[in-house]
């Protein structure tokens, strides 16, 4: 029956209005529109993203209209017009209002009670959970019309602020006597299955759309960018990157990174581990760390430093802490057993175990191994992956799914072919999305906050992934905290609910990201066992931008 009114078109018009909006009602004078676009169909479900002027997700106002028309031409007759909303809503044939739904009256939040008045449409889309509906008559002539939807979105009920939604607001008709409702502007069938073909549609429209603005407003500041970078290369040129290793011999290098961890992997084959030795940085470093180093470290009490094997041979005050091969001769040895509480170490009562006392005894007896990095068992490098292994991992690694058949006929051996093409792949966004909320500590709570809840700054990284956006820029983004907390910008990654130093603990998140330094302890003290102190910490808050404003 839908096929009797495929008529020929035009787009629906929308406008979004933020400005000089009445408390209640609508206006008698529309102001200005703040942004047009349109749609395919009446039935303006989704609101666009406001952004910042580099490309932030950014807050609209609240409340604000949203007024969509188009001039359609239906055949002459009677019809049900069905008019869908969550806000306040009415809809108009040529100026004339046909149906209206007032704003609502109560928050929607799940603790009132559950409301059961849906109309009974036969097989129609049912409404959605929030959103309410109106049926009323129209008589047509088979001539051209003018249908307007006008929606006041988001605003106050008492001191509690509605969300900006738009539900799955619309405008249907069905001939009288017929439940076969479809939107006005394209012909859209109010089923289950078309509407889903349709919302789909519209989304990946609004997202093509909404990722060219974002690369016009990355465009607008690359004289900026440029400059900045500029500033960066004089830093870089008065501070000489180290000098690339030369190769190592027998170890394969595929970049520079290769060169820098070739001699190291080198060095560890070369020491391997006889596995029946104490290994000292697993066995015993643990132990020292735990026990001993808070007073023998940089201020040593008794003059004894355990921090490298020259200075625990050295001793202190009392002679040699360690003799090789000889536990019962060496000092620190004694002193762990020392009947003697006050002469007894650990001090304070903290006694080693006696398990932990047999280590080190066996470790001294051994010939006091201590080793600047850890020992290691390996006993030749993994093979390179034969072909298919390869692609199958790195499908998993970029983009989340085991490669396809087509995908597995289509490979012909080029790796960095496989590679680059996968870093384009969409899916690439958002197998890698995890990855970065969990470095960047994305918390959010959006009903009972707790500690560290921010804001769900997700969709700005997914923007940041998906523009393929330069980390230079992205950083700085972050670190300017801007656009909207609770919409997706990144002012939401500056929020720590109950924290009392929000901002610190979320520059730690940053430095630990990006420089790999950890600055969790800085952020109360300076630390005795780090070389980042409080002031480095603070110094790098203030270049935030809420540390400033």
């Amino acid at each position: 029956m839908l096929a009797a009114f495929l008529l020929l078109v035009t787009a629906v018009d929308v406008e979004i209005i933020e400005t000089d909006i009445p408390p209640d009602g609508w206006p008698t004078n529309w102001p200005r529109a703040t942004e047009r676009y349109t749609e395919p169909a009446l039935a303006p479900f989704y609101l666009p993203w406001r952004y910042t002027g580099t490309g932030v997700r950014a807050a609209r106002p609240s409340p604000i209209l949203l007024r969509a028309g188009v001039t359609d031409t239906l055949p002459a007759g009677r019809y049900r017009l069905l008019l869908r909303a969550r806000g306040g809503a009415r809809v108009l044939l040529d100026g004339k209002e046909l149906a209206s739904l007032p704003a609502p009256t109560r928050i929607l939040d799940g603790h009132n009670a559950v409301r059961h008045d849906a109309l009974e449409l036969g097989l129609t889309r049912r409404v959605a959970a929030g959103d309410r509906e109106k049926l009323c008559e129209v008589v047509l002539d088979g001539k051209p019309h003018r249908w307007e939807l006008q929606v006041r979105v988001g605003g106050l009920i008492g001191k509690s602020r509605l969300r900006l939604e738009l539900g799955e607001t619309l405008v249907a008709l069905a001939p009288v006597g017929s439940n076969d409702f479809f939107l006005l502007g394209e012909r859209i069938a109010l089923t289950d299955d078309a509407w889903d073909e349709y919302a789909g549609r519209v989304l990946q429209s609004h997202d093509e759309r909404e990722s060219s603005r974002r690369r016009e407003a990355m465009a607008a500041h690359a004289d900026a960018l440029r400059e900045r970078r500029r500033q960066d290369r004089l830093w870089l040129a008065a501070h000489p990157a180290p000098a690339v290793p030369r190769p190592t011999p027998g170890l394969p290098a595929f970049n520079e990174v290769d060169h820098f961890l070739n001699p190291g992997i080198a060095a560890a084959l070369a020491n391997r581990h006889d596995l029946t030795l104490i290994d000292f940085q697993r066995d015993i470093r643990p132990l020292f760390e735990k026990h001993c180093l808070a007073c023998h470290d940089k201020k040593p009490r008794g003059g004894l430093r355990l921090t490298a094997r020259k200075d625990a041979m050295a001793g202190g005050d009392s002679g040699p802490a360690l003799v090789v091969g000889k536990p019962n001769h060496s000092e620190l040895f004694k002193r762990l057993n020392d009947p003697d509480p006050n002469r007894r170490m650990p001090p304070g009562g903290r006694e080693l175990t006696q398990a932990d006392k047999k280590l080190i005894e066996k470790w001294i007896a051994q010939g006091v191994d201590w080793p600047d990095t850890p020992r290691v068992t390996l006993s030749r490098l993994p093979e390179s992956l034969e072909p298919l292994a390869f692609l199958r991992r790195v499908h998993l690694d970029l983009v989340g799914t085991a490669p396809t058949l087509n995908e597995i006929y289509a490979f012909k051996g080029d790796r960095r072919a496989v590679v680059d093409r996968l870093l384009q792949d969409p899916r690439h966004t958002d197998a890698w999305l995890p990855y970065w909320q969990d470095v960047l500590a994305e918390n959010p709570n959006l009903i009972n906050p707790t500690l560290n809840n921010g804001g769900p700054f997700r969709w700005w990284l997914r923007d940041v992934l998906r523009d393929n956006k330069p980390w230079d820029l992205a950083v700085r983004e972050l670190a300017m905290l801007d656009g909207d907390p609770h919409g997706g910008g990144t002012a939401g990654f500056g929020m720590a609910a109950q924290n009392d130093a929000p901002m610190a603990a979320r520059v730690g998140i940053m430095v630990k990201a990006f420089l790999a330094v950890e600055m969790k302890c800085a952020r109360c003290h300076d630390a005795p066992y780090h070389a980042v102190k409080q002031a480095d910490l603070f110094h790098r808050l203030a270049g935030c931008r809420a540390a400033v404003a």
